[in-house]
């Protein structure tokens, strides 16, 4: 399985390639926070993904919040390291990523320990209320709705704290 942000399956595609070249009948199957229409003929060659908030970007209201701003769901969900640039065996006999040195700034990676602090809060407090009332459920609408609220129509604290953000050039550039 591939967790990634998502967009396209460029990554996933990349995989596959290699897996076949390995002389490997592995198959991937790819989980995003969603997907969008450029990914639709990776699909139709039989690459399996799927979208948590969109698929092929349906349905549209999911698809056009996620472009408000890409570049802000990309920084949410990207990790507070370096990249992985290979996995190294331990003396247990199991294996340990090598990271790359972090090319961010400290105040960027910091904004993104922070940002992945709150999720995982947000994370532990939602198991704890679902093993209390086990009916409780969510959507991705109710889940994502006030995020999309402070994308879509900022509070001037909130939009300072947006442009307080790193913006990284290439996010979002593809497939609008």
């Amino acid at each position: 399985a591939i967790v990634d942000v998502g967009g396209h399956g460029t990554l996933q595609a990349a995989l596959e390639r290699l897996i076949v070249q390995a002389g490997s009948q592995a198959q991937t199957k790819g989980y995003y926070f969603g997907t969008f229409a450029a990914a639709a003929p990776r699909v139709e060659r039989g690459l399996a993904m799927e979208g948590y908030l969109c698929n092929l970007a349906e349905p549209k209201n999911f698809f056009q919040a996620i472009m408000l701003c890409v570049e802000v769901f990309e920084f949410l969900c990207s990790a507070p390291h370096g990249s992985v640039t290979a996995l190294r065996e331990t003396a247990e006999g199991t294996y340990e990523p090598v990271m790359e040195v972090p090319a961010w700034e400290p105040a960027k990676l910091a904004l993104a320990e922070e940002a992945q602090s709150g999720a995982m809060d947000f994370i532990r407090e939602f198991i704890e209320l679902k093993r209390l009332v086990p009916s409780l459920t969510t959507d991705a609408a109710a889940a994502l709705h006030p995020l999309f609220r402070v994308l879509s129509a900022p509070t001037r604290e909130e939009a300072r704290m947006l442009g307080d953000l790193p913006h990284d050039v290439g996010y979002g550039a593809v497939d609008k």
